[in-house]
């Protein structure tokens, strides 16, 4: 039998990886069981006008990380439980695609 697993946003963000550096997660809820996770920077940017910088790190869906497509996307297939989402990366959930060159 599988349990459903409906974490908080506190939840989520402790279950993260943790960014280094200026930059820290988001979390935001957008349905009864759906976060968006940002990466916001907490750097000044000139061309930000002193507006705060975020990118989209990925989505959490019943317990389940999901790549973005974009920033309103995910998707389809999800790459691992929410419970491992400390062995992605702080900075994205997108997987690394290595080429040739990018291995030597």
């Amino acid at each position: 039998m599988t349990l459903l697993m409906t974490p908080t946003p506190d939840q989520v963000h402790y279950l993260l990886p943790n960014p280094l550096g200026p930059y820290h997660h988001q979390v935001e809820q957008v349905g009864k069981l759906s976060y968006k996770v940002w990466l916001v920077h907490e750097c000044d940017y000139d061309y930000a006008c002193g507006r705060q910088v975020k990118t989209i790190w990925g989505f959490i869906r019943h317990g389940k990380v999901y790549a973005p497509k974009n920033a309103k996307t995910a998707q389809v297939k999800s790459l691992c439980n929410l419970t491992d989402a400390y062995k992605l990366s702080p900075f994205t959930s997108m997987p690394l695609i290595l080429t040739g060159l990018d291995l030597l």
